[in-house]
């Protein structure tokens, strides 16, 4: 789990780095894994199946900032709305389910190809949350978490500033 906070450390790991807005509503798949159960001699008794929802979103790219990316992208996220119960939006406290008409700058890694998540398809998720900023106005405001040692940019002007340094 990458432990990137500062834009510094978060360029250093992503592949991919852009302003985009959400295009397109999350789509929510799960991934399941069975896994087998052994007895105190090591023989298989059974099995049990691990599942975690996952959720695709399409993002309209407006600037490219490192790296290169096509008009439009997908990012994968942990949870989503499991078919179960569809109206129920499972996600994590510091990754909420992305929303259509949002705007992001995202700091990405690429995963496109790995056999469980994204096999024949290009895909890239987050580096962390703290590689997540939402951008409301010329403000924005990281999803990671805080720390009061590190000053996070705050406005896009800032954030901009920092990222151009590698560019």
């Amino acid at each position: 789990v990458s432990q990137a906070i500062t834009v510094d450390q978060l360029m250093a790991e992503a592949d991919l780095v852009v302003r985009a807005r959400v295009s397109e509503a999350p789509k929510t798949r799960v991934v399941r894994h069975e896994f087998p159960i052994k007895d105190e001699k090591g023989l298989e008794i059974g099995s049990k199946v691990d599942e975690m929802a996952f959720s695709d979103t399409v993002f309209e790219v407006t600037e490219t900032y490192s790296g290169k990316s096509t008009a439009k992208i997908t990012v994968m996220q942990t949870g989503g709305a499991l078919p179960e119960s569809p109206n129920k939006i499972r996600g994590m406290a510091d990754d909420p389910i992305f929303n259509v008409g949002e705007e992001y700058l995202l700091f990405l890694v690429d995963i496109s190809g790995d056999p469980v998540q994204a096999p024949g398809r290009d895909l890239y998720r987050i580096v962390n949350p703290s590689g997540r900023y939402r951008i409301v106005g010329k403000n924005v405001s990281s999803y990671g978490e805080k720390m009061d040692s590190i000053q996070l940019p705050t406005t896009l002007d800032e954030l901009e500033a920092q990222i151009k340094k590698y560019t």
